[in-house]
């Protein structure tokens, strides 16, 4: 039996407004969820899309994440701001003060928020390609609950801190968008649910063995990406969102099934306008021929091309949004259940 059923993104869309409703969110912000975690599904990351929901809807229950949005801006400047999302939905922080990012950006050339606050916000690329759609480079990034060992450690104690940045193209922005573990812990939760293993090399079990069992994983932890150099890219990301916007470091945040206290988990954002530096077009044809050059190049054994950060993303999407999302009939169970518990109405596949 195919483990697998096709769901159109604006069915899914309308299925996750309907249960972030159910509760508790208002509709606009409802709209915005569902828009970023389908696009993140259409993306091929569906550890970080409608998957999550039941998630956060457990953290609403318990009391320590709020359905609405009230963002105190505690400083702010024509080039910045700091911002207290006061324990709100992580995505929906992150979408308003990008929003207000680039608006600084467009009158100024240059514009940095930082939150804290917060909580899980989602794909990073997502608000980074915020940016890069409407001309500018975008960099976002966030720490995280404590799931990844310190390089020569075994114990949780930094978060896989994402790090996404978006550059501006004629066809398609170039994306970059990394976690800086071996793999995500939200693609080891999918493994588990679908039992299945996990790659050699991405994780410890709780005595410090690695491991392919997305099980004993999940007890133990996850690696950094490339050893000390992603261990180095954590421990920045988390100076420039936890030290700079005043909230948690990662090792200072609860687990992420830890439902006793709020995360303050910590987000960085910045918008750059191209064309208050150099002439938006040509910037353009230089990411052109640059792209060009790269692709160009003799193929390794195994390749039938070269792909440009983001593009096999941005092919996904637009095949996804014509055809379907497969989601896999745990993940639609799951949510099923939720919209029981939530009263509404199942997503009838």
């Amino acid at each position: 039996m195919n483990s697998h059923r096709i769901i159109m993104p604006r069915t899914a869309q309308d299925f996750v407004q309907r249960l972030c409703q159910g509760a508790g969110m208002n509709a606009d912000d409802s709209r915005i969820l569902a828009d970023i975690c389908v696009e993140t599904d259409c993306m091929g990351v569906e550890s970080h899309g409608i998957a999550r929901i039941p998630l956060y809807a457990r953290r609403i229950k318990s009391g320590v994440m709020v359905t609405g949005l009230t963002l105190e801006v505690i400083h702010e400047y024509p080039w910045g701001l700091v911002a207290d999302a006061h324990d709100a939905m992580g995505h929906l922080a992150a979408y308003r003060v990008m929003e207000k990012v680039m608006d600084k950006a467009a009158a100024l050339g240059i514009g940095v928020g930082v939150v804290r606050g917060s909580n899980h916000y989602g794909m990073a690329s997502y608000y980074s390609l915020m940016a890069a759609r409407k001309d500018m480079i975008g960099i976002s990034m966030s720490n995280a609950t404590p799931i990844m060992a310190p390089f020569g450690g075994m114990e949780a104690k930094m978060g896989n801190n994402p790090i996404a940045i978006a550059v501006p193209g004629h066809d398609a922005p170039i994306s970059l968008d990394v976690s800086c573990s071996q793999v995500a812990r939200g693609r080891i939760s999918k493994a588990e649910r679908e039992n299945k293993p996990i790659p050699p090399g991405c994780a410890l079990d709780n005595l410090g063995r690695p491991t392919t069992d997305a099980v004993e994983a999940l007890k133990g932890v996850i690696l950094p990406f490339a050893g000390h150099k992603g261990y180095g890219f954590a421990f920045i990301a988390d100076l420039l969102t936890g030290a700079l916007a005043g909230g948690n470091f990662s090792t200072e945040a609860p687990r992420s099934d830890d439902y006793s206290r709020p995360r303050n988990t910590c987000h960085f954002f910045m918008a750059i306008n191209i064309a208050m530096l150099r002439d938006l077009g040509e910037f353009k044809d230089s990411v052109g021929r640059y792209t060009a050059q790269l692709k160009a190049t003799r193929l390794a054994e195994g390749f039938t091309a070269i792909k440009a950060p983001g593009e096999i993303e941005a092919e996904l999407r637009a095949e996804r949004h014509a055809n379907g999302i497969p989601y896999h009939v745990s993940t639609i169970s799951m949510l099923n259940e939720l919209a029981v518990e939530l009263g509404v109405a199942p997503l009838n596949v």
